[in-house]
């Protein structure tokens, strides 16, 4: 993952950095990781986290994990 806090484009953010990302929070568990990955999500407008990603949009799906994360809160 890149160190500073412009992730540019989706194309630039691969998955596999957003999901290392958000594995952690789940204690390191891959399977409620891929759950959340694939589970229509409210806060996100009720859509599904991995096709944000496929749809272009993975830049603004790292901001708003980030900033759950800050808050304790995915």
């Amino acid at each position: 993952m890149k160190n500073d806090e412009s992730y540019g484009n989706s194309d630039e953010l691969s998955f596999h950095d957003i999901f290392e990302t958000v594995l952690p929070f789940f204690d390191g568990n891959r399977e409620k990781t891929i759950r959340w990955f694939t589970t229509e999500n409210i806060q996100l407008g009720n859509q599904i986290p991995v096709e944000m990603h496929m749809e272009g949009r993975g830049d603004k799906l790292m901001k708003f994990i980030e900033n759950m994360l800050s808050e304790n809160e995915l």
